[in-house]
């Protein structure tokens, strides 16, 4: 029973039948480096994945796998990201990712780390944080489009570390640092846009390091 895939830096995918080695019974899939371009359907299957890596996956731009029907299904196409309900660490460094939807951030209450480093969307949905309850590392590091943080993000009472870098942020949702009671450190580096920081952020009691 296979339990961990590490397809690391392979540059010819097509040699693996992917929605084959794709199982329940998954822990660890590491496709970092490789030259996908979508996501395949059988991440429907990955229930029990603990680390998913897709990290430096450079023509990855969409999480959404390609429909099998017909165009007038598209609203209906739900994310492969959200039947990872038991996933922990997410890493999608270097992925330029255009958007994401609401549906790639539920059911992911178990993550702790998530690394959005080089994504390329604007903005978040909304509620995207909701469901992330226990997320103890957070990296938005080189966002170069990102100007706007979701107010979800206020609910992350158990943020350890907090990145956010290189973005087009002018500010921040007015509470967001309330209830991060924890927050270790806070990393504000190069986001040239940013005029002040929330009065919120004197309720970040643990607050050791803080880099602007």
């Amino acid at each position: 029973m296979m339990t961990s895939l590490i397809l690391r830096g392979c540059s010819n995918m097509s040699e693996f039948h992917l929605d084959k080695l794709l199982t329940p019974h998954l822990r660890v899939l590491d496709l970092s480096y490789t030259p996908i371009n979508s996501l395949p359907p059988s991440f429907s299957h990955l229930q029990n994945l603990y680390l998913l890596s897709l990290r430096g996956c450079s023509q990855l731009e969409t999480t959404l796998s390609p429909s099998p029907t017909s165009s007038n299904n598209s609203d209906k196409q739900t994310s492969p990201l959200a039947h990872l309900e038991n996933i922990q660490v997410l890493d999608m460094n270097g992925v330029p990712l255009l958007e994401l939807t609401q549906q790639d951030g539920s059911n992911k209450s178990n993550l702790h780390y998530l690394d959005l480093s080089g994504s390329k969307f604007t903005t978040l949905p909304s509620e995207f944080f909701c469901e992330m309850s226990s997320l103890e590392d957070l990296i938005f590091g080189n966002c170069t489009n990102l100007i706007e943080l979701p107010p979800s993000m206020a609910q992350l009472s158990n943020l350890l570390v907090l990145h956010v870098e290189g973005t087009q942020i002018t500010s921040f949702p007015g509470q967001i640092f309330q209830k991060m009671q924890i927050l270790h450190t806070l990393k504000l580096i190069s986001n040239i846009l940013l005029m002040s920081l929330p009065v919120s952020l004197s309720e970040a009691k643990g607050l050791k390091e803080l880099h602007i």
